[in-house]
């Protein structure tokens, strides 16, 4: 699946995004380009590790900073953090190429850094600044946009109700502790539908007919969270009810 979206990918790029005129090296360049390809590569992969570890720190800073917004919490249920990997991921891929390109020159030989981008697009058929800037425009943005719509959500459970942020909402929904209707612990197990379920889930029914469960959006708690569970019913008066997944 990989090779064949890469195969793809350099065939688009070899179309329509050509190498543009007035990218000469000569033979003699390339030798001394070869021997500092690989210092170039590691420069590359180490700085678009380097962004993609801030834009995901970045994300899960601000999905925290804006459950704060709520009053202070006994339970705080946060999004898996696995939720933030895919724009991070998109913003190291497209811009190692550019931030190492920048760093060259900056630091190392703006000239060097002009036939490398000359060099290396002359070998891979294609003009590797162009392509990375509008997979940039394609790719990245649109995902941190999706991303950022997503930071409201999480579920604060406080005193007196709970606060669940959804997407592209805010501030969080506020249910009293008295709109809740009745309290369900799911057990792990195969569901209706033939498949297996292997986190348990506190389910929450409200009086308008909304429902909220635990295990929205984050990674697995085995055993459901016992004292979430405690909390809940003490809070609500009403006795949890146990059943399988399957029901």
């Amino acid at each position: 699946m990989i090779p064949a979206a890469v195969a793809i990918l350099l065939f688009l790029a070899r179309r329509f995004v050509p190498v543009r005129d007035g990218f000469e090296v000569t033979a003699g360049e390339t030798r001394d380009l070869a021997k500092i390809k690989w210092r170039f590569y590691g420069l590359a992969l180490l700085l678009g590790v380097f962004a993609g570890l801030l834009s995901f720190g970045f994300l899960v800073a601000a999905n925290r900073v804006l459950a704060l917004f709520d009053p202070k919490p006994a339970f705080l249920l946060l999004p898996t953090r696995f939720m933030w990997a895919a724009p991070p991921a998109l913003t190291g891929i497209c811009l190692m190429w550019e931030l190492s390109l920048r760093v060259w020159s900056r630091f190392v030989s703006k000239w060097q850094a002009r036939k490398l981008e000359a060099w290396i697009s002359q070998k891979d058929g294609f003009d590797g600044t162009r392509m990375f800037r509008l997979m940039f425009f394609a790719l990245v943005v649109p995902a941190f946009l999706i991303a950022v719509l997503a930071l409201p959500m999480h579920t604060s459970v406080s005193n007196s109700g709970l606060y669940v942020g959804h997407f592209a909402r805010f501030p969080a929904h506020y249910y009293n502790f008295t709109e809740v209707r009745s309290i369900t612990v799911k057990r792990a197990g195969q569901t209706q539908d033939g498949l297996y379920e292997d986190c348990p889930s506190i389910a929450l029914d409200f009086s308008n007919g909304d429902q909220w469960s635990s295990t929205d959006n984050r990674e697995c708690v085995a055993p459901a969270d016992t004292l979430l569970l405690e909390y809940l019913q003490a809070k609500t008066g009403l006795v949890a009810r146990h059943v399988d997944a399957s029901r």
